[in-house]
Formats: structure tokens, C-alpha cells, sequence
């Protein structure tokens, strides 16, 4: 098959996979939600000048905080905001409506991403008409790549992360489809590291790469900044026994790491029998199980949303089933466990604890903050003892119920010593966005009307 007839066939073989997919996607708890805005039906969008891509919660309020720092313009800018979970629908909705006092200049939509079917993501994009795409972190979708590439639409990624699995995974379709690389190449990546960034030169051309590819400072650090604490006085008040019997707190557990965490909670309950233990599932579907199978390992639970500031048995663990609310508990909690580390999932965001005066404990799975824990250059949160790594459930049920909590002020100081020659990224990524929205940069032939 020549090079044209390879063009033409990856977005036909895509958009074929993508159909077979439907029925069994749709089964999907958390894509069934709003499926018929993955579809990208009438009016799903208005037609904008910036479209801005989170994958879920936690980068839906990177793309909060990047949408509220945009360079400020006489003209009316406008904005849509998509993310394909529920919950960063939530973020995003709620950024939206803080914004209209705070940026009169901007006008924001939020919605839910279509499914990368070719011909879902064409309608997307022929719909919005933007005059640039922004990604975030790793949202690299082959649809939405093409769907832009083919319409003219330049592709900005943002706070931009690539893992050697994912490089691999992409690579492999690079071999069957050589041009894929270089045919739908960002316009320009600002990398969180020198890694992230010759991974993305790797994929899209190598040597021959036409992206514009920068390193920045990743934008977490700015979110992570611990100028004030966030404001707990709520939640004290659905917990009136925390002065006597403080927190454990299990937060942001992945499901492919509950069955770990439920042996070895026996364990950690032994160990500090007088603390009050909290599960913060990273997803909320997973709420239901969670006191499902605790309860069947002789636990009594309470979801936190029937919480009335009643005093609860001290054995009973409080799963946590409400979004939005994991700063406030980093405060609160004495001791702190980040999930999606103990399965090899990468790792979730262990930086909001540190903010807080917490110094968290994780699994040895952290890929995700390897850029944090152990940097390229200088010393990492590990190195200077700002997280505690654990080699499985059973180390970490160990080391959390016989180890001394530090100050949560010696804490917050330490963690802000170190945080601050790493910060600037999101003020970097929100001058690249405004630089692709200047009046010169015209909008391509294609999109002018």
C-alpha cells in the first residue's frame, strides 16, 4: 500500500474500530454518563476561538487555572472547555461560572468530549471552528489529531506529558501508518522535562520533527504552592470527634488497588486502633464497592454524603462519595496515603498533600511524578524526604501506623523551599495559548468565512 492509500486507510480502519466499539462502550459506567454528548450532537458546541482538552478531574483544574491566566484582550475571547469524566465536567462547570466576575473578557462553555471517532471529532471541530486546539498533559487522541490536521486547525500541547508506554503504544502505530507522526504533529509542545520532550520529538518525526518543542515547569507546581490552606471549618463540622481521634486518610484509590489496600487495613487498624480512617475512592462509581467490600472484611461503614456531624462508632470507616473536597482533608488528616501507586498505574497527584503539611505515602508505582520524586536535575521529593515510598500494601500498612507524623508547618515550609525554583509553568503555557489567539496569527483559509 502506497503512502497516500496509508493515509487514507488509518482514519477508515479508526473510525471502523471506533463504531464496533460503541455497544460495548456505552456499557462503560463512566462513558454511558452523557453519551449523547459523546456523539456530538446539534448544538453540542458553539463555534470558539481556544478549545482547551482535560482528560478528567485533577486536569480539569489545570485547565481551570490556564483558562483564568490567559493574557487579558480587548476582544472578546472565547473558550470551550471539554473533559471526558463527569467530575471534570464539574471543575470545568464551576470554572465557568466563577469566571464571568473575574474575566469579562472571556466567554467559557464547558462540555464533555466527543468520542474519537474520526467522524465524531471532524463534526467537533468543523462545529467549533477554533482557531487553536490546546491538549493537556497527555490527551493525544488519533481522532481529534486527524479531525484538526485535516481541517487546519493548529494543535497546541500544554503541561505535556509522554510515559514510555505511551511512546511505545504510539510508535507501534507509527510503524503500520509511517506518516501518522509527521501528518498530525502539534504545531508546538511545552513538555514538563527533558524526557517528556524527546519523547515527543521521538514520536512525531525524530530528527525531523516540525514541532516547536520547549520544557516549562510542569503547572501542578503552581496549583501546589501552599500560600494559604484551603478552608476545613465544613468538614469539621461532619466530624466532630476528629480532635480525639484524628484521620488516616486512603485517598485517590484506584480500583485496580482496593484489594490490596482491604488486606492490609486489618493491619494499620490494629496498629493505631484510636484513628478515625477515611477512603477517598479516585472514582466515585467506585463508592459502592468500596463499603461493599469492606463490610464483608468485617468493617462498618458511612458514605461521607450521609454524614450529619453525628458521632460515628470509631470502627466505622467513612467513605468518602463527594467530589472536591481532597484539600480541605489533606488538611485535616494525620497521616496520608496516595493511591493509583500501589498498582502500576503511574500514581496520583501527591503534591496536594505537601501543600497541606503532609507528607504522603505511596506504593513503588509513581511514573506519573517521577518528574517530582527523582528529577532529571537537582533533588527530588524523595531525596529530601518529602515523600515516603512503600514497597507494597503490607510496608505501607506498617510504616503508616507505627511511623510519627512531621509538623505540618515544618512540612509546608519545606515543601515550599523546594517548590519554589520549579514554578512558572503556568504562567509559560498561558502566554503559548495567547500567543496562537493574536490577531496576526490569522485562522486558516479553510475556517475563514
Amino acid at each position: 500500500m502506497g503512502t497516500e492509500g496509508r493515509s487514507e486507510a488509518l482514519p477508515r480502519l479508526y473510525g471502523l474500530a471506533w463504531r464496533g466499539a460503541f455497544p460495548f462502550l456505552k456499557r462503560n459506567q463512566r462513558l454511558a454518563d452523557g453519551w449523547s454528548q459523546r456523539l456530538v450532537p446539534e448544538g453540542w458546541a458553539e463555534p470558539a476561538d481556544l478549545w482547551v482538552q482535560a482528560a478528567s478531574g485533577g486536569e480539569a483544574f489545570l485547565a481551570a487555572s490556564l483558562i483564568e491566566a490567559l493574557p487579558v484582550s480587548s476582544a472578546p475571547c472565547r473558550v470551550l472547555a471539554t473533559t471526558w469524566t463527569r467530575q471534570g465536567l464539574d471543575v470545568l462547570v464551576r470554572m465557568q461560572d466563577s469566571l464571568r466576575q473575574k474575566r469579562p473578557d472571556l466567554s467559557v462553555q464547558a462540555t464533555l468530549c466527543p468520542l474519537d471517532s474520526p467522524e465524531l471529532t471532524l463534526r467537533a471541530v468543523r462545529m467549533v471552528r477554533p482557531r487553536v486546539l490546546a491538549l493537556l498533559e497527555t490527551e493525544l487522541w488519533p481522532g481529534l489529531l486527524l479531525s484538526c490536521a485535516g481541517e487546519g486547525v493548529p494543535v497546541i500541547v500544554l503541561n505535556g506529558r509522554m510515559t514510555e508506554k505511551s511512546l511505545r503504544n504510539f510508535l507501534r502505530l507509527g510503524r503500520l501508518f509511517p506518516e501518522f507522526g509527521s501528518s498530525v504533529a502539534p504545531a508546538e509542545l511545552a513538555a514538563v522535562s527533558s524526557r517528556d520532550a524527546e519523547r515527543f520529538r521521538e514520536l512525531f518525526g525524530g530528527s525531523a520533527c516540525k514541532s516547536a518543542v520547549s520544557v516549562v515547569p510542569n503547572i501542578k507546581f503552581d496549583r501546589a504552592a501552599p500560600e494559604s490552606l484551603p478552608d476545613a471549618s465544613p468538614l469539621r463540622l461532619l466530624l466532630p470527634d476528629i480532635g480525639a481521634h484524628p484521620l488516616a486518610l486512603f485517598a485517590s484509590v484506584r480500583e485496580e488497588e482496593e484489594s490490596l489496600l482491604l488486606e492490609a487495613l486489618p493491619a494499620f487498624r490494629e496498629a493505631q486502633p484510636g484513628m478515625r480512617l477515611v477512603i477517598a475512592p479516585r472514582h466515585l462509581h467506585r463508592a459502592a464497592a468500596w463499603k461493599e467490600g469492606l463490610e464483608k472484611s468485617g468493617f462498618s461503614t458511612a458514605f461521607r454524603s450521609q454524614l450529619e456531624g453525628q458521632d460515628l462508632p470509631l470502627g466505622t470507616v467513612i467513605v468518602w462519595d463527594v467530589f472536591g473536597e481532597l484539600m480541605p482533608l489533606y488538611t485535616l488528616a494525620e497521616r496520608v496515603f496516595v493511591g493509583g501507586s500501589l498498582a502500576p498505574l503511574g500514581g496520583q497527584n501527591l503534591l496536594e498533600p505537601l501543600a497541606c503539611g503532609r507528607v504522603p505515602y505511596v506504593g513503588p508505582f509513581t511514573s506519573n511524578f517521577s518528574w517530582a520524586l527523582r528529577p532529571a536535575e537537582g533533588e527530588g521529593l524523595l531525596g529530601c524526604g518529602l515523600v515516603r515510598e512503600c514497597a507494597g500494601a503490607a510496608d505501607l500498612a506498617a510504616a503508616m501506623g507505627s511511623e510519627e507524623p512531621r509538623d505540618p508547618g515544618e512540612v509546608r515550609a519545606a515543601f515550599a523551599a523546594w517548590l519554589a525554583p520549579h514554578r512558572g509553568g503556568l504562567a509559560r503555557c498561558a502566554d503559548i495559548a495567547g500567543g496562537w489567539l493574536q490577531p496576526m496569527r490569522d485562522p486558516p483559509p479553510c475556517l475563514q468565512s
